[in-house]
């Protein structure tokens, strides 16, 4: 479910707090990394929950209106499209999504979060999407699943109200809110009127045919250790690789960068070269300064020569690619 880039940020920050801690357990920051990981997939399963909780609401509300003193004619003949939304109610009639949030204690019904819906909910009544897809005329599988999947573009994506509450509960929610909430946009655009009503929840690591255990997960984990058990090693290599610049002037997350990128060359056989250059080059571009960039580029250039040169790196299969 999740990419590999997604998993070179969440080592980077796990190796950026173990540096600030000084910590020397790297067995218990290992444990706190695969715990951020679990909490990941406990958001993307809230998100998840979180279509068939608006639905409900949207039932209630419509029924509320229906006992008005004076119910207007829209009051007595609602309209249900989003709630008996097709994809939402499969969703919601799916037992091992029911398993999996009851499981992580993620459902949207204790009474903070209702009191936390009920606005957000009239927030997406006024949305212009929402009340074009209530007039459509159209009554298909099709338009329900692209509505949902407008739903997470237009509304969801970047809401900054959704993100902060979800923070409250637990702190790196907000942080994650958006590459969760994409998750779940991925998995919902592979949803199809047919498949059948225990359809699986994508695991976290993409599994990896006949191996117990997923490529990716060995990769977060090799990545995230090797990079803090060899920093010796790759302090050498960087220090042999700048000109004129002392190692503690290199901004502490340009050296980090500079040290997982290391690990990949030298230590990942399966993953190319030219992969490792740009995915590195393009976290700089994120997470370190302006001129982070370029620094990197040329540091990665000259190591990369040096590492050739003495016969360091030893690519095979998709690592020999570029």
């Amino acid at each position: 479910m999740i990419s590999r880039n997604f998993i070179r940020i969440k080592v980077l920050e796990a190796i950026y707090a173990y540096r600030a801690s000084h910590c020397t357990d790297v067995f218990a920051a290992e444990k706190r990394l695969e715990h951020a990981m679990e909490d990941f997939y406990a958001l993307f399963l809230k998100l998840l929950a979180l279509f068939p909780a608006l639905a409900r609401m949207d039932s209630k509300i419509l029924e509320l209106k229906k006992g008005r003193m004076l119910p207007t004619e829209e009051d007595l003949k609602p309209n249900y499209k989003f709630s008996e939304n097709r994809l939402i109610q499969q969703l919601d009639n799916n037992p091992l999504i029911e398993k999996a949030v009851k499981n992580n204690a993620v459902g949207w019904d204790n009474d903070l979060d209702q009191l936390f819906l009920k606005p957000f909910y009239t927030t997406l009544r006024n949305q212009d999407f929402y009340t074009q897809y209530l007039k459509s005329g159209e009554n298909s599988y099709e338009e329900d699943k692209n509505f949902v999947l407008q739903l997470i573009e237009l509304f969801l994506l970047e809401n900054e109200e959704c993100a902060a509450y979800l923070g409250e509960t637990r702190l790196h929610w907000k942080i994650d809110y958006n590459d969760a909430i994409i998750a779940v946009y991925n998995v919902l655009k592979k949803y199809n009127e047919k498949q059948a009503v225990e359809k699986p929840l994508p695991p976290l690591f993409k599994p990896t045919p006949d191996s117990p255990k997923s490529e990716d997960e060995i990769f977060m984990r090799d990545l995230f250790v090797k990079t803090i058990t060899d920093d010796k090693e790759y302090e050498q290599i960087i220090a042999q690789c700048i000109r004129n610049w002392e190692l503690d002037r290199i901004a502490n997350m340009d050296l980090i960068l500079l040290k997982m990128a290391l690990c990949e060359l030298m230590h990942m056989p399966s993953i190319p070269i030219r992969v490792t250059m740009n995915e590195y080059i393009e976290l700089a571009k994120y997470y370190s300064t302006p001129k982070s960039r370029i620094f990197i580029n040329g540091v990665l250039d000259n190591a990369l020569n040096m590492l050739r040169t003495e016969n360091r790196m030893h690519k095979q299969g998709r690592g020999l690619m570029g």
